[in-house]
């Protein structure tokens, strides 16, 4: 962890955001990364990036407690508005540091707002680089070679009027691209309650990925969340009927999302493939 002296305004106003965090899910720490510490890590929205580090008992997700900061700290009186919230459970955390790059550059430029002491952020750690991007680069292809494979059946489904095998394919489709921001970016997948959410979790990766969000919401949450009943009622039931339109549009959206994630995973996975060299 390293210090960082902000101006008054900034000092204050985190100050009153990690007392909210604090009061709303008691956690273990809460760790300031990206733009306001000049790090490497950082998403393509800027602004505020916490992660809050919490124990097993806690259940609030980043979404839940970026809204609760919405009612505490008044957004029209921030000075900075832009706020990304992440929550991990302190083990994992601790445990994955030597081979996690997104956990381990948050470890070592990060700011610590906050701790009780029961997470031993000043212990040395050493990173495990050529461990962690041979496994990442691994996962990524798989993830990409998997989305594709379940897209084209997707296509070939809806050709042929099979609405069920359509559905099924579509839902493994869109889960492939998801996982696969997620583990080139994080490097790990992130155990969320809902596909949504996980798209919450993953969206401020990259520009790109992140207009394409904003542009399609709320549609988006309609369509995942539709995929979602879709997939289940195809694997259940043996008379699914689905129409045609909805597939064709689920696809299109599906193709969307592979057209802006590929090209960035494919950018990151030289990154790690140089790091593998190091």
């Amino acid at each position: 962890m390293k210090q960082v002296e902000f101006t008054f305004r900034t000092l204050r106003e985190l100050e009153r955001l990690t007392e909210s965090i604090k009061q709303f899910c008691n956690p273990d720490a809460v760790i300031l990364f990206g733009e306001y510490v000049n790090g490497t890590l950082r998403n393509a929205r800027g602004g505020y990036e916490l992660l809050i580090l919490t124990d097993k008992e806690s259940s609030a997700s980043g979404e839940e407690i970026h809204d609760q900061l919405f009612v505490d700290v008044k957004y029209r009186n921030r000075y900075e508005r832009k706020l990304t919230v992440y929550t991990y459970r302190s083990d994992i955390f601790m445990q994955e540091l030597s081979g996690n790059y997104f956990f381990y550059m948050i470890y070592r430029e990060g700011h610590l707002l906050y701790s009780n002491d029961s997470v031993p952020l000043d212990k040395k750690v050493k990173f495990r680089n050529k461990v962690f991007s041979k496994r990442i680069i691994k996962f990524t292809e798989n993830h990409l070679d998997q989305g594709e494979r379940y897209l084209q059946v997707a296509h070939d489904a809806i050709k042929n009027l099979s609405p069920k095998t359509a559905s099924v394919n579509l839902f493994l489709a869109m889960e492939q691209y998801l996982f696969t921001i997620e583990y080139s970016y994080f490097g790990f997948r992130h155990t969320l309650a809902s596909y949504y959410e996980l798209l919450m979790w993953i969206k401020h990766t990259s520009r790109p990925f992140l207009e394409w969000v904003d542009n399609y919401m709320p549609n988006i949450n309609h369509r995942i969340r539709l995929l979602e009943k879709m997939v289940r009622h195809a694997r259940f039931n043996l008379d699914f009927s689905y129409p045609q339109r909805h597939l064709i549009e689920s696809y299109d959206l599906i193709c969307e999302m592979k057209d802006i994630i590929e090209p960035e995973c494919r950018d990151r996975l030289k990154y790690y493939e140089e790091l593998n060299c190091q």
